[in-house]
């Protein structure tokens, strides 16, 4: 079991995880280990033909070794961490039915592997709004609110002369 505080977070930031695994086989499990792995799926679609192209690319971006678990026996591994680069780019998600247009979708997972053949995938949701860095967001913060009242005065004029037309 994959215990995280939450399933979205911010560039930069560490995604601390607690992994509890439980294994009651007659086998141990070797080379246990927490990966954080971003998923990017492109779409084609044809213009004479009507047949879309999907290719799917896994770039592996951190691998956490946890280490092996006896037969028969119960394991916490706490404060698995994991750091979300600053620039990787954000999740973007799109729905077909929807009438997005995009070709590119990048999701990211965080995956549990363990020896033989187990794996559990989360999937995550990265954000670039703000920073991890305190200082960073606060200066982001300051920036995003800033605005001069010429800009203001120009927007609110444009408003204004199409709603007199």
């Amino acid at each position: 079991m994959v215990s995280l505080p939450r399933t979205a977070f911010r560039l930069g930031e560490a995604v601390e995880a607690q992994v509890t695994v439980n294994n009651r086989t007659r086998k141990g499990l070797k080379e246990c280990a927490l990966q954080l792995s971003m998923k990017t799926q492109f779409e084609a679609m044809s213009r004479y033909e009507h047949v879309n192209e999907k290719k799917l690319s896994e770039h592996l971006i951190e691998l956490v070794p946890l280490g092996k678990v006896r037969a028969r026996h119960k394991q916490v591994f706490a404060k698995c961490c994991v750091r979300i680069p600053e620039g990787a780019p954000p999740t973007q998600n799109y729905h077909r039915d929807a009438g997005d247009t995009s070709i590119i979708a990048i999701h990211y997972v965080l995956k549990f592997i363990a020896l033989p053949g187990i794996e559990c995938e989360i999937p995550l949701i990265v954000t670039s709004m703000g920073y991890a860095d305190s200082a960073k967001h606060a200066a982001f913060l300051i920036h995003s609110q800033q605005k001069s009242p010429g800009q203001q005065r120009v927007i609110r004029n444009i408003v204004e002369e199409k709603l007199m037309c």
